[in-house]
């Protein structure tokens, strides 16, 4: 099978295999502990026997010297170099003997005859002598494998024979007292116990006495299950049809039970007859629990694995078959499990695709590698279906491979999913090239149009600063280019008039009020006052979001001399108007004031003010009488809109003026007024009313749709890191998600608040330190953070930059800083007399001296540099004896200077 991308090991989801693979690896760890047990009782052997005067001998299948005993190498002169490896019949035997005795070596080997023998025959030294040696030989087989092991005596001459002959009896009994498994010795005729070595009473958990004693004892601690079969089997051994060689369990008398394998042998005399029975017994218990065991979690296994949706295999290394496939492998692959663990080849040529790079399934099955990959192949019906595929392998105590386990999971739909993802990200791309493209063509569109246009045009951003002007901006305004664009604009107002129209454009910054309408005053470096109006719209990005104002001004002073002339006018010529003689208390109305009210002229019931006012609709009649009592205290004042009460009974709205004449003394004397419709323009108005209202739910949705967009982004950054295998490629993509995360905390914020400009700072700080404590801080320790924050609104300009920065400098710390126990990160944003402070510290090992963060060129010192520029700031490191700290200072969004 062809490998795809790799799986991140995080993202790795829990399968119903992993119980089994913990289950394999302890029962790897019980067999490795057997086997060092095993290594040690056969290094207690190996000084026995290279240190007694005896031959030891081991043969594998073939006949080939494995070792040799010390007391070999003294008695033939030959060295273990010369003899490991060698052919024992051709190296060390009589050419006249060799082949008969290799005959008969192999008949042992294949045969169903004893596995022990016992025989006399000569061996040549190195220099062509010959030596009897009396050999006393055990045959052990398994599977295709044999081994012999052979214990002879030197008995070549008479004399020397019967001295040799007991001094082998001593050594092979040193050897039977060390040895890990029981060996006993018994008469064959008399059935009395000859020799029964130590081991016996540490296996069976007896004594050694009572054995010899009794004999009958040996079949007492079998279990009661397995009795009736060894019973039997021993009757046979008795009877020389068949020698004992059986597993069973005794009960030791702490009530533990163990796993016996027991084998007896016959020992012949001179004339060929049995005259002594010897035997080995063996624990087996480790062995035994260890092949249950497999065999319970490999029954774990298929139960699970008929129950889940998965498809689940097992591969035996040594059968190269599939052992198990479960049923999932029909509904996923269309296969059919039996016909799998048939014929393996139906899976693996499934499997093994060579659309694919990478090694075929079947190295990995014969290699034993863990690996994990994404495969395409093709569905049981019809179209493309992704897989991923885990393997592992299942080892021996030896480390040799005995099995592997596989899981092989459709995600075609995450799949389907994440494609879908990028291609959106794709198209998102696009359209934002397409979108800058569009607005570059734009701006140059605008200036070029901007510098033709009669009425001044200027640029504002959020902050109130002035970023472009048109010519006709400077004339109207008697500036300069460099004292027009920032703050310096205020200069041209009139003195006089400068706070209050700062006040008002502050509001409308803080409120984004689109649009924004005023008349201002100018103070020309000539002298002049001149009048402008100025208008100004909301202007926003590409994706909505607000960038500042664009707007006009326009030179009204002309115009509005015209207009008060118009307005004298029309009052001169009583349109809409009344007159009211305070002294004689009478009330003279125009005509066109009557018909206003719904009146006729000859109609004679508005006979003075009281009529006039009982004539307003009560909900509206305060506020006139408001008005007039201000007329009568200051000469003038404007009769707000109120409806007048027809007898139609059809409503309609007036609004109006006022003004007081007054005698020498200050005596009001008179009071004169104009009321004039104005339905429709208060109904434009609610509309236009309902108009901004509708908009300011709009920007608020606008805000939630860039959180939704930049979250969206902030995903597919995710996705793509769990599909990078390199660390620092994959921290780089977390970090860029972090940084949008906390644009998008931001927009989250602006839509939830009822100030769409405006975010409150310390619950932004504390959501986003929050979010990166999640990510960077660990289980086994619990990093400090003290935040301490201005609390109050801020501006989303002010916010925006100043959480990135803290998002910068608190990952460094919980990446760098936080190591050790007893760290804190200290995050401080306050108040200074000109505008804020932002202090980011930590108490960790702080920076290397050869780190300048003003000039280090890595990405998060560079963004900082960048953002704390764009605040118009300046940063100071502190390199304190114990951490680091960076202290930023930048002016207020908005100064006292700030306008448009």
């Amino acid at each position: 099978m062809r490998p795809g991308k790799a799986f991140d090991e995080g993202s790795r989801e829990a399968s119903p295999s992993a119980a089994l693979e913990g289950r394999i690896r302890l029962l790897e760890e019980q067999l490795k502990r057997e086997r060092e047990a095993r290594r040690r009782e056969g290094r207690l052997a190996d000084v026995i026997l290279n240190t007694a005067h005896v031959v030891v001998l081991l043969l594998d299948q073939d006949g080939k010297i494995v070792t040799v005993s010390r007391f070999f190498e003294q008695l033939t002169g030959w060295t273990q170099t010369e003899l490991v490896g060698e052919d024992w019949f051709a190296k060390c035997l009589p050419a006249r003997l060799s082949e008969d005795i290799r005959r008969r070596f192999k008949g042992r080997l294949e045969g169903p005859s004893s596995p022990h023998a016992h025989s006399v025959s000569p061996v040549l030294a190195r220099d062509g002598t010959e030596r009897l040696i009396e050999w006393h030989s055990a045959f052990a087989r398994d599977g295709k494998d044999g081994t012999v092991l052979a214990v002879g005596i030197d008995v070549s001459g008479r004399s020397s024979a019967e001295k040799d002959r007991d001094d082998g009896a001593v050594m092979l009994r040193e050897i039977m007292e060390h040895l890990g498994p029981v060996f006993f010795l018994r008469d064959f005729a008399t059935r009395k116990m000859l020799y029964v070595n130590p081991a016996y009473e540490r296996l069976w958990g007896r004594r050694v006495a009572d054995i010899m004693e009794r004999p009958s004892d040996f079949v007492e601690p079998i279990h009661p299950e397995d009795k009736p079969r060894v019973l039997a089997a021993l009757e046979l051994s008795n009877r020389r049809e068949k020698w004992f060689d059986e597993e069973y369990r005794i009960v030791r008398p702490d009530g533990s039970v163990r796993f016996i394998h027991a084998q007896n042998f016959p020992v012949p005399d001179s004339t060929g007859q049995p005259y002594r029975l010897a035997g080995f017994a063996e624990d087996v218990t480790p062995r035994r629990r260890v092949e249950e065991s497999r065999k319970e979690a490999e029954t774990v296994l298929k139960e699970l694995g008929e129950s889940i949706s998965e498809v689940l295999f097992l591969h035996d290394s040594k059968t190269e078959k599939f052992i198990y496939v479960n049923a999932a492998s029909r509904a996923l692959l269309g296969l059919d499990p039996a016909v799998v663990v048939e014929d393996a080849d139906e899976l693996l040529r499934l499997l093994d695709s060579n659309e694919y790079e990478g090694a075929p399934m079947t190295e990995y099955l014969r290699t034993g590698k863990p690996f994990q990959a994404e495969r395409k192949v093709k569905g049981p019906s019809d179209g493309i279906r992704w897989l991923k595929i885990r393997g592992f392998p299942v080892k021996d105590a030896d480390g040799s491979l005995i099995r592997f386990a596989g899981v092989i999971e459709d995600f075609s739909k995450r799949r389907a999913e994440a494609d879908r993802l990028e291609a959106q990200r794709a198209e998102l791309e696009r359209l934002v090239e397409e979108r800058t493209a569009a607005l570059i063509d734009a701006s140059r569109l605008f200036e070029a149009l901007a510098n033709q246009s009669p009425a001044g045009v200027f640029r504002m951003d959020l902050e109130g600063r002035l970023t472009f002007v048109n010519p006709r901006y400077l004339e109207i305004t008697g500036l300069d280019r460099e004292g027009a664009l920032g703050w310096n604009w205020v200069q041209s107002l009139l003195p006089a008039e400068r706070q209050c129209v700062l006040a008002y454009w502050r509001k409308g910054l803080e409120e984004r009020r689109s649009p924004l309408t005023t008349e201002i005053r100018l103070y020309l470096p000539s002298g002049e006052e001149r009048l402008a109006s100025v208008q100004a719209q909301l202007e926003v990005d590409g994706v909505g979001n607000p960038r500042g104002y664009i707007g006009t001004v326009t030179d009204v002073t002309e115009q509005n001399r015209l207009r008060d002339l118009l307005l004298k006018t029309e009052r001169l010529a009583g349109l809409g108007s009344w007159d009211l003689d305070l002294s004689k208390q009478t009330l003279r109305l125009s005509p066109d004031a009557y018909q206003l009210h719904g009146l006729t002229p000859d109609e004679r019931n508005i006979l003075g003010l009281q009529d006039l006012l009982a004539a307003v609709d009560p909900v509206d009649r305060p506020s006139v009488e408001a008005g007039i009592r201000l007329a009568l205290q200051t000469g003038h004042a404007r009769l707000e809109r109120f409806r007048p009460v027809f007898p139609s009974g059809a409503g309609r709205v007036l609004a109006g003026e006022a003004e007081a004449e007054f005698d020498p003394k200050g005596k009001p004397v008179r009071l004169r007024g104009f009321v004039q419709d104005v339905t429709d323009r208060t109904a434009m108005e609610n509309a236009l009313v309902h108009s901004i209202e509708e908009k300011s739910v709009l920007l608020k949705e606008i805000h939630h749709r860039v959180k939704n967009s930049l979250q969206i982004v902030a995903s597919l950054l995710y996705l793509q890191a769990r599909r990078i295998g390199d660390p620092t490629a994959r921290a780089m993509l977390q970090e860029s998600r972090d940084r949008l995360l906390s644009m998008a905390l931001i927009h989250e914020m602006l839509y939830q608040s009822k100030d769409s400009s405006r975010v409150e700072l310390e619950a932004y700080l504390d959501r986003l330190i929050h979010g990166l404590r999640l990510v960077y801080d660990h289980a086994d320790r619990e990093t400090k953070i003290d935040l301490v924050c201005l609390r109050g609104p801020v501006e989303a300009g002010v916010a925006i930059p100043c959480g990135l920065i803290i998002n910068e400098l608190v990952t460094n710390a919980f990446k760098y800083a936080c190591g050790g126990p007893n760290v804190r990160i200290h995050v401080a944003f306050s108040e200074h007399e000109s505008g804020y402070v932002l202090r980011i510290g930590d108490d960790g090992p702080g920076l290397p001296p050869d780190v300048d963060p003003h000039t280090a060129e890595t990405l998060g010192f560079t963004i900082v540099r960048t953002l704390v520029e764009q605040l118009d700031g300046t940063m100071e490191v502190e390199r304190e004896r114990k951490g680091l700290a960076f202290v930023i200072r930048f002016p207020r969004a908005s100064g006292e200077d700030s306008g448009a």
